[in-house]
């Protein structure tokens, strides 16, 4: 089913992030989202994964879905190793050779048993990303997932991510207009409540 937003507006005090916000999502599709900082994209997402409420507008085709996400706060356990924080929410079915294969293929071949408050900003971002794509999602939600990585990587990241996700429902957030014709698909450039697709 496709996700219908409708006239989403959102105000944090007085400043407006989103206004009268409207856009279908398509079904096993890619959809990017491309913003400047402070444009709403990362509040769009916090909406969409229902951990913040608009205050006007409705959401519709997600209902019962289960989501996967990978937010810019990685929300990884800072105790645990890559494997123990995937092995928290992937399907029980998914053996730890299994995970140490997808970890390998985001090249984190060697960090997977070092507690995950030792790894950089990328590092965290590639586990919680295998961690999400690795969880039983009907519809993947991601902000900003493979910032900081060089080209090459990030090629080969963005190549794994629609391989892993074919068929589902991606929702990408970037400020990078490379990585969201890349990964295809329809593309929403918003700015100063001015939305346009491509």
């Amino acid at each position: 089913m496709d996700i219908d937003i409708i006239n989403l507006s959102k105000k944090y005090g007085e400043k407006e992030v989103l206004r009268n916000f409207s856009i279908r999502i398509s079904e096993g599709a890619v959809t990017s989202v491309m913003a400047p900082s402070g444009a709403g994209k990362t509040t769009l997402l916090k909406i969409l994964a229902g951990l913040e409420k608009a205050d006007e507008g409705s959401v519709t085709g997600m209902e019962g879905s289960r989501i996967g996400m990978v937010f810019q706060e990685d929300r990884l356990c800072e105790n645990l190793n890559a494997i123990a924080n995937i092995r928290l929410v992937c399907d029980s079915r998914v053996t730890v050779p299994q995970i140490e294969k997808e970890l390998r293929r985001v090249g984190l071949e060697g960090s997977e048993r070092q507690p995950v408050r030792e790894l950089s900003g990328g590092m965290r971002r590639r586990t919680a990303l295998v961690r999400a794509l690795l969880s039983p999602y009907d519809i993947l939600i991601l902000d900003e997932p493979f910032k900081g990585l060089d080209e090459h990587k990030k090629n080969e990241v963005m190549s794994y991510t629609l391989k892993k996700s074919m068929g589902k429902t991606v929702i990408l957030v970037t400020h990078d207009e490379k990585e969201a014709k890349f990964m295809g698909g329809k593309i929403i450039y918003m700015n100063d409540n001015n939305y346009r697709t491509n």
